[in-house]
């Protein structure tokens, strides 16, 4: 038998049997573990409260909304991850549009030469 478990997705990769047990014995509802991870990053940080995010691309849509609202234009540096890996999937998911711009070098103060 082989031993790689391929999760790149739930079609993929068949639960065993071991699997299927841990599933029918999990407690429904809210997670209770993510429940103590959320109130512990909240604790550590001094927050109110945090929230778990499980994909890069949830932080990315998250954090756009919070600057912009729907149908905005989104200007970021060329290379920034929001306007290229993320580029397609702003406008699809959120309706934001990242416009790519080119920046010039920034010449440091003399006092950080």
């Amino acid at each position: 038998m082989d031993a790689t478990i391929d999760l790149r997705s739930d079609t993929v990769t068949k639960p065993s049997a071991a699997m299927r047990r841990a599933m029918a014995a999990a407690e429904v509802g809210d997670d209770p573990t993510l429940n103590r991870l959320q109130d512990r990053a909240a604790e550590l940080t001094g927050k109110q409260a945090a929230i778990y995010l499980p994909t890069g691309t949830l932080c990315t849509q998250i954090a756009m909304h919070a600057f912009v609202v729907a149908g905005h234009l989104v200007v970021c540096e060329a290379s920034a991850h929001a306007g290229g890996t993320e580029a397609w999937t702003e406008p699809a998911s959120s309706t934001l549009a990242p416009s790519p711009a080119p920046v010039s070098p920034i010449t440091p103060p003399r006092s950080m030469r």
